[in-house]
């Protein structure tokens, strides 16, 4: 999943998940820890320390309207990226 998607999904600006897991900003930790771990399918303690397991009960399996409400989301992401680069080379932007 990207790092858009998950803040889509979650629903804050990807720029907050940029910022965690950018190595130089050394963050630790945010107040969506939790949704951020539910979304991903991980332990919250886990994904705030690093430390413990990453799944509670085995491997965790990919859950199919995640993995097609992701692509939707990138798909969407992607045009309109794409739309608003074509309107920059177009001078309309």
């Amino acid at each position: 999943m990207s790092g858009r998607a998950l803040a889509h999904r979650i629903g804050i600006r990807p720029q907050s998940i940029h910022y965690l897991l950018d190595p130089a900003r050394n963050a630790q930790g945010s107040r969506h820890t939790s949704a951020i771990a539910r979304v991903l399918g991980v332990s919250g303690d886990w994904l705030a320390s690093g430390k413990g397991r990453p799944y509670e009960k085995g491997e965790r399996q990919a859950d199919p309207q995640e993995v097609v409400a992701s692509c939707l989301a990138s798909a969407k992401q992607l045009v309109a990226d794409l739309e608003r680069l074509i309107r920059l080379l177009e001078g309309k932007g």
